[in-house]
């Protein structure tokens, strides 16, 4: 892989940490009569949200382990 692959991938975790927050925030300001036709999808949205960034940030370690792998392999045959 290469830097600004990962470099994409750290941008995206956080943009999807960053608008998890902001349907959180905007799930806890819903009032009642809000909460009863909107609350559901809130939800869905926010865990989905999170999924992304968790899905991302493996992306990203996972990235990272093959070029530290690589690297060594490179060392290695030297």
């Amino acid at each position: 892989m290469n830097k600004f692959y990962n470099l994409v991938l750290l941008v995206m975790s956080w943009l999807f940490l960053v608008a998890a927050v902001v349907i959180l925030i905007n799930l806890l300001s819903m009032t009642n009569g809000e909460m009863k036709a909107m609350g559901v999808p809130m939800v869905g949205a926010f865990f989905s949200t999170l999924f992304f960034a968790a899905l991302s940030w493996v992306a990203l370690k996972t990235s990272k382990y093959i070029d530290e792998k690589n690297e060594v392999e490179e060392m290695s045959e030297e």
